[in-house]
């Protein structure tokens, strides 16, 4: 019983890090196409607000343990994965804007919220390895991750070019249509997170 509860985490953490990956990994090459091909914005300052992102990306970091042992490995999935896809929503409301402090906060934000996302489930996904299944483990994470990321970057660039051949009302362009659209999609990621134990993983932080 207590093999089959560590490959049912395994499984879960496997299977939510390939959609959530699928979904928005290329997400940030796309915010990054789309501020200086659509919006005009300067290549330096497309830089500046792409480090905002890579700034939530390490400031997740310091706070990841805490929340971890606060909230437990289910809650912090559930709510991480959330908060990425209102952060998505929101880079798409603030086209019209064309702020530069709201790209970099909202930025920030998501690299904040991914970061927290993609660690929690490396940790959990790795929790339940033994000696003995180590190296097979981490081969099917790491290839089923390159494969997300790939399979990210090419289904990106086809919804952008399939958005973009049809006439989108309220002026919306295809790039919020593909936010929109990751966001909209990116909770069903809980399905997977809610079969979670509220116990899974918790020997991994208490006490640390």
């Amino acid at each position: 019983m207590n093999a089959l509860l560590k490959v049912k985490t395994f499984a879960i953490a496997l299977s939510g890090s390939m959609l959530s990956r699928i979904l928005i990994s290329s997400t940030p090459v796309v915010l990054s196409t789309m501020l200086q091909t659509k919006l005009g914005f300067d290549s330096m300052v497309v830089s500046m607000i792409m480090l905002s992102f890579s700034m939530g990306f390490v400031f997740s970091k310091l706070m990841l343990e805490k929340l971890l042992q606060g909230l437990g490995f289910r809650y912090v999935l559930m709510l991480s994965t959330v908060l990425t896809a209102i952060s998505i929503m929101l880079l798409c409301l603030s086209m019209a804007e064309k702020s530069i402090f709201t790209f970099a906060v909202l930025n920030f934000m998501f690299g904040w919220c991914s970061s927290t996302l993609y660690s929690s489930l490396n940790i959990l996904a790795f929790s339940d390895l033994t000696d003995d299944t180590y190296n097979s483990g981490n081969s099917v994470i790491t290839v089923a991750q390159l494969m997300s990321i790939a399979v990210s970057t090419s289904l990106s660039f086809l919804l952008l070019r399939f958005f973009s051949a049809y006439e989108i009302p309220l002026g919306v362009s295809n790039y919020g249509v593909f936010f929109l659209v990751v966001a909209v999609i990116l909770p069903s990621c809980c399905f997977f997170f809610n079969r979670l134990n509220q116990k899974d993983g918790r020997y991994l932080i208490q006490g640390s």
